[in-house]
């Protein structure tokens, strides 16, 4: 069995609460309050012919440095272990295993094999 997940937009629909957990949980806390520092919400403006719109960014991680990409496959990583644990009568025995590039994510299983005994 495989199923194959393209998270859309992944980067950009990141919701930063539950990378900022997953961030405790493996840095330190110096660097953590840095990283939270520069994931506070953070405004845009849209500007057009006669009109300016404000707007606020409350998802997603910042682009263009180094370190988002490396914060980013950590809480893919997470999802990875997630899918692992799940506890989902589906034929297979535990022999899930997740493959992922970015924010592809690839899930391969094994059916469990049915005894056929005879009577």
């Amino acid at each position: 069995m495989k199923a194959v997940l393209d998270l859309k937009a992944a980067y950009d629909r990141v919701p930063r609460d539950t990378l900022m957990q997953e961030i405790r949980k493996r840095i330190s806390s110096n660097v953590t309050a840095m990283i939270s520092h520069s994931l506070q919400e953070s405004t845009f403006t849209v500007a057009g012919d006669m009109t300016k719109t404000k707007g606020y960014c409350r998802r997603g991680v910042p682009q263009g440095s180094l370190v988002w990409p490396t914060l980013f496959d950590m809480l893919m990583d997470t999802l990875a272990d997630m899918i692992i644990g799940l506890d989902i009568n589906d034929g297979l025995d535990n022999a899930r295993r997740v493959n992922m590039f970015a924010d592809d994510v690839m899930i391969f299983g094994q059916q469990q094999k049915r005894s056929s005994k005879a009577c």
